[in-house]
């Protein structure tokens, strides 16, 4: 029931989006579309709903995201690290990392596509092999294997992304051998 109307919600997000495509070809900005098309076709009170709509989605994602980035900084990362459970100094040290780190990330890619791609190819080859490992035992790897699978397949991934981009020819990264930074850990 709720993949259906989780496609329901797709397809009415795909289709307002295509709409707002088509009615404003012009538009500078298209992360925009969505509030231009409620300026433009919402009438006050509606309008309303819609903004207080969106700031809810954008605070209600903020802050999982924060705490999601709190618990695994501060309580998976760092109180593990040091030996200590259920201190929440740590997770609220972990929440001002994640809050810093947001801060940063927004400042230094402000395209919202460009910042998921930035950590998709940085981060998700450091991902693979961990969980295509717990799904198949026969590749599994155990301890410390996993760390440094995991550091270097980020660490591959994200020099190809830097270097892609020092060496960009007319705003255009330059990949080695043309390949995108997310696949040359495979």
């Amino acid at each position: 029931m709720s993949v259906g109307f989780w496609f329901i919600f797709d397809v009415m997000t795909v289709g307002t989006g295509l709409y707002a495509r088509a009615a404003m070809a012009s538009l500078d900005q298209p992360a925009l579309a969505y509030p231009a098309l409620a300026e433009m076709i919402l009438p006050a009170g509606l309008k309303g709903f819609f903004v207080v709509g969106l700031l809810a989605t954008v605070m209600s994602t903020l802050t999982s995201y924060l705490m999601l980035a709190g618990g695994t900084a501060g309580r998976d990362i760092a109180a593990r690290w040091k030996g200590i459970e259920g201190d929440r100094g740590w997770v609220r040290g972990g929440l001002l990392v994640g809050s810093l780190g947001a801060i940063a990330l927004a400042w230094a890619v402000p395209s919202v596509v460009s910042l998921w791609y930035t950590i998709g190819s940085c981060f998700v080859p450091g991902l693979l092999l961990p969980v295509v490992g717990s799904y198949f035992p026969s590749i599994r790897l155990k301890g410390p294997h996993v760390i440094m699978s995991m550091i270097l397949s980020s660490g591959v991934s994200t020099a190809s992304l830097v270097l892609g981009h020092v060496n960009a020819e007319q705003g255009v990264p330059q990949y080695f051998l043309g390949v995108e930074p997310l696949l040359p850990d495979w």
